[in-house]
């Protein structure tokens, strides 16, 4: 990444200094995806029931013991194998979806552990990712934020759909 950033310098027009932070930040963002790391968004807005010590709820964001993680994803998991099985047995109605106890369905729990698990695993990779577009992107002439922001807008909007 160091390399090429070097070659962006006075000899280069502005708008072709332009495209070629523009690919920069497109980078960034295409490492942090690779990292499973979207915007960071979890999907479950509060505490989850704590699926060891069911009168503690916890937040997932908030959890920081890997050990912890992993004996939640394998829970959850199970979970829905489970649920697979009992679907299969008594053939539940369509569109029935698997919830917790505080009625969250278990894909989006499962998303939000997996995604706190590859924040503390990559956590120094993603500082140096999220910093490194920080200080690129005031850089950005205004077409190219516009660009950027309608991308993310249809992003979103992909993602509601789903």
């Amino acid at each position: 990444m160091g390399t090429q950033i070097a070659k962006i310098g006075t000899s280069m027009s502005k708008k072709a200094r332009q495209l070629a932070l523009a690919e920069k930040i497109k980078q960034i963002d295409e490492e942090l995806n690779k990292l499973g790391i979207k915007d960071m968004k979890y999907r479950i807005p509060a505490a989850i029931a704590n699926p060891e010590t069911q009168q503690n709820n916890i937040n997932i964001a908030g959890i920081v013991d890997i050990n912890m993680l992993i004996r939640f994803i394998a829970y959850f998991r199970n979970m829905q194998e489970a649920y697979k099985i009992v679907d299969k047995e008594h053939n539940l109605p369509k569109g029935f979806l698997l919830k917790n106890i505080n009625g969250y369905f278990v894909q989006d729990i499962l998303n939000d552990l997996n995604l706190r698990l590859n924040c503390i695993l990559n956590a120094d990779k993603i500082n140096i990712l999220t910093a490194s577009k920080a200080k690129l992107m005031p850089f950005l002439d205004e077409e190219n934020r516009l660009i950027n922001a309608l991308q993310e807008i249809n992003e979103l909007a992909e993602s509601i759909k789903k």
